[in-house]
């Protein structure tokens, strides 16, 4: 009798262990198929080849042939889900507006400055997310204080690579101010200089959205349907951009070739944007079904070392490797985040 009612429980153990190792093989994909689209958008955009607006069209308008042949490979899996309609649906129009202005901050990011540069400033996000939830009474425990710390120390050093003072280094804020030796500069430097200002204010701008993206992306895969949910935001993005590029197209694609020259020049780094962003989605989504939501989020930051990698053999950014090692003490924080259990206890929170 004793043998017959553990069986079960050690198939239903075994069964659990079994997908926690495939959610982990299908993070490391998803963490690819984001390093390698990040890597293309910016080849792309640093080319010339497409204008911002035209990169996010792209990936969105290919991708969604990804997200909706998806359907039954998501609702293949049974994994249980809270259903809340009213709180599912506000979700997903939360997670859709709030990736509507996450995707074109960093866009413009990209636009503007090497893809090692802006990448560290995406892991700002768990924290930020962290230190909101202390509005509503939820303390991260030691290990996520710590997360904390070092995601702020990571980012502080990563963003202060060109100090040239001790004055300057200490200055907060400093992404808000070109060098204090701007005046010196050539006229070369001087332009590279406000462009990476520009660029992380941007960067910094797309992590603070990601604070409400991130927390709506969790409720809305606890509250109903993932694969529903983020089909229906692939869908509202795509239209956004299309709407978007049609007010935009004669201003930021003025200096450029006509689209049908770029397109006939460089279909596959193009097609691959979308393939490589809808993989991610793919494969990440179907990790939310598979593992504790709480820290699937987080566990997308280890992409950054792989940006920043990529970033310095396929782009050739010199200044990659320096930006390695603050990247990793961010990284390192976002995952100390990730299974100190803040996220998931924010969204049990937030959920009914």
């Amino acid at each position: 009798m004793k043998e017959f009612i553990l069986f079960p429980v050690t198939l239903q153990i075994e069964l659990e262990e079994i997908m926690e190792t495939l959610a982990l093989i299908l993070m490391v994909l998803g963490i690819f198929s984001i390093a390698l689209h990040n890597t293309t958008q910016r080849w792309l955009l640093r080319e010339k080849i497409l204008s911002k607006t035209e990169t996010l069209v792209a990936q969105h308008s290919i991708s969604i042939l990804f997200l909706l042949s998806a359907f039954w490979w998501w609702n293949s899996w049974g994994t249980a889900f809270h259903s809340h309609t009213l709180l599912f649906w506000f979700s997903v129009m939360g997670t859709s507006i709030a990736n509507i202005f996450i995707q074109n901050f960093n866009a413009k990011a990209k636009s503007l400055a090497e893809a090692s540069l802006i990448a560290p400033i995406q892991a700002m996000t768990p924290g930020l997310v962290t230190v909101a939830a202390l509005l509503i009474g939820e303390y991260p425990t030691k290990q996520g204080i710590a997360g904390i710390i070092l995601i702020g120390l990571g980012v502080y050093i990563h963003s202060r690579e060109n100090a040239t003072t001790l004055r300057e280094y200490l200055q907060p804020f400093q992404f808000l101010m070109l060098p204090a030796n701007f005046s010196k500069l050539p006229a070369e430097k001087q332009n590279e200089a406000i462009k990476n200002r520009n660029a992380l204010r941007w960067a910094y701008a797309s992590a603070g959205m990601g604070t409400f993206g991130l927390l709506f992306d969790g409720l809305t895969a606890r509250n109903g349907d993932i694969a529903l949910g983020f089909g229906i935001q692939a869908i509202i993005l795509t239209t956004t951009f299309l709407i978007l590029y049609s007010v935009v197209r004669k201003k930021e694609t003025a200096s450029l070739l006509p689209l049908g020259v770029r397109l006939k020049a460089h279909l596959l780094p193009i097609l691959l944007i979308g393939i490589f962003y809808g993989f991610h989605v793919v494969f990440i989504m179907t990790s939310f079904r598979l593992a504790p939501i709480a820290y699937i989020g987080s566990l997308k930051r280890l992409s950054i070392p792989l940006i920043i990698f990529l970033s310095w053999i396929i782009l050739k950014e010199k200044k990659a490797v320096r930006r390695l090692w603050p990247a990793s003490i961010v990284t390192f924080g976002a995952l100390l985040l990730a299974f100190d259990g803040s996220m998931g206890r924010i969204l049990d929170h937030l959920t009914p």
